[in-house]
């Protein structure tokens, strides 16, 4: 899959930036094509992207 821009591969599932729809609710597809638009392909990618969030206690 060639990298997208974030906001293509939100338009492509019907979803935009301040979208309040549920994780649940979101196709897995969506999810993995907006992963991979920010580069991440594989667990380890998600988990070291995880541990970096300013979010996380």
């Amino acid at each position: 899959m060639s990298q997208k821009n974030l906001e293509q591969v939100l338009q492509e599932f019907g979803l935009a930036f301040d979208d309040q729809a549920k994780l649940a609710d979101v196709k897995h597809e969506a999810l993995v094509a907006i992963l991979e638009s920010q580069g991440i392909t594989d667990v380890d990618e998600l988990v070291q992207w995880l541990s970096q969030s300013k979010h996380l206690l």
